[in-house]
C-alpha cells in the first residue's frame, strides 16, 4: 500500500499508542476513531474523528480510507462486526482486526479458547466478508504475550518487579515467544507497507524467545538483588486457580490460566511461533535477547 494511505483505528489501550506511532513513522497519514464523549488525547499528527459506532457513522468515517487497524479491547470485540460492514461498504482495501496475540494453529487451553471465542467469531466473519468483497482483504498479527503488559504492568509472567519477587512454574525452562509493543507496532506498519505479501494472511512475529529462569537471571543482575523466588508445580498452580475462582478473584485466576498456558513443562504452548515460520524479516522485526528486552522495558 502507498505511504500516503490514511489509517483509521482505535488508538488507546496497551497497543494503540505503539501502533499509532509506528504507522506515523512509516509515513502513513493517521486518523483515530473516538466516541463523541471521549476526552482521550492523541499526538498532533493524528486527526480525531468522532463516531457513535453505528453503521452509518462508521461508513462515513471510513470514506476514502485505504485501511482500518483495530485495537479494540475485550469489551469492544463484537463492535468490529459493524466496523467490518462499514469498511466494506466504504471501499476500504484492508482490515486488520484486533487479534495481535495468540496464533490460531497453536495449542491452547480450553479456558483461553472460551475467553477468545468472540474474537474467533469476528475473525471468521471478517474472512467471509473479504472473500465476498470486491475491494477488501484482511491481515492479522499473532505476536504472543505482550511483554510490556505481562512483565511490567501486570505480573502475568510471575514477576513482581517492585517487590523483587518471582513465581516460577515447574522447571522455569519452558520456552516462550513474546513481543514488545514497539515491535507489534512495526509489524502493523510493515503489514500495510507489504500489502501484496500480507494479503489475507495471519502473520506471526516475536521479539524474543526466553524462559522464566532467563528473565529472573536478568532481573536479579539488573537490580543487584537476589529475589525471593516461589517455585511451584503445575498441581499447585491449578489449586491456586481453583481457589481464586471460588473467591471470585477472576483476574487472579486468569493470570494463573496464562501461567499454565505459557509455562507448563513439555506442552509447547508458550511458543506461539517457530523461527522458520515467523514473518520478522518481512515486517522488519529484529529478534532480541532476553537481557536487551528486559532492560528496555525497565527503562
Amino acid at each position: 500500500m502507498e505511504q500516503d494511505t490514511h489509517i483509521r483505528k482505535q488508538a488507546s489501550g496497551n497497543l494503540g499508542p505503539h501502533i499509532l506511532n509506528a504507522l506515523h513513522h512509516a509515513g502513513f497519514a493517521v486518523s483515530v476513531l473516538t466516541r463523541p464523549e471521549s476526552s482521550a488525547s492523541f499526538p498532533a499528527y493524528a486527526s480525531k474523528i468522532a463516531t457513535d459506532y453505528s453503521l452509518s457513522s462508521l461508513k462515513s468515517a471510513f470514506q476514502n480510507q485505504d485501511a482500518v487497524v483495530s485495537c479494540v479491547g475485550v469489551a469492544g470485540v463484537s463492535s468490529q462486526i459493524a466496523m467490518i460492514d462499514a469498511a466494506d461498504e466504504a471501499g476500504v482495501k484492508r482490515f486488520m482486526p484486533s487479534e495481535w496475540g495468540w496464533a490460531k494453529d497453536r495449542p491452547m487451553l480450553d479456558e483461553l479458547k472460551q475467553r477468545l471465542a468472540e474474537k474467533e467469531k469476528v475473525f471468521d466473519y471478517l474472512v467471509e466478508k473479504c472473500n465476498a468483497s470486491k475491494t477488501m482483504s484482511w491481515s492479522a498479527i499473532a505476536a504472543g504475550p505482550f511483554l510490556d503488559w505481562a512483565l511490567v504492568k501486570v505480573p502475568a509472567l510471575g514477576f513482581v518487579i517492585p517487590a523483587h519477587k518471582a513465581r516460577i512454574i515447574g522447571s522455569g525452562d519452558e520456552p516462550v515467544t513474546a513481543s514488545i509493543g514497539a515491535d507489534i507496532g512495526k509489524a502493523a506498519a510493515g503489514t500495510l507497507i507489504h500489502g501484496d505479501k500480507s494479503r489475507n494472511r495471519f502473520l506471526k512475529i516475536f521479539s524474543v524467545e526466553t524462559t522464566q529462569n532467563k528473565i529472573l537471571a536478568v532481573l536479579e543482575r539488573s537490580s543487584g538483588t537476589e529475589w525471593k523466588v516461589d517455585r511451584i508445580g503445575i498441581d499447585k498452580l491449578l489449586e491456586d486457580k481453583k481457589q481464586k475462582l471460588e473467591e471470585k478473584n477472576f483476574q487472579g485466576a486468569f493470570v494463573d490460566v496464562l501461567a499454565q498456558q505459557l509455562f507448563e513443562d513439555g506442552k509447547g504452548r508458550g511458543r506461539h511461533v517457530e523461527r522458520s515460520e515467523s514473518e520478522n524479516e518481512l515486517l522488519g522485526i529484529p529478534e532480541k535477547d532476553t537481557e536487551a528486552v528486559v532492560e528496555l522495558l525497565l527503562k
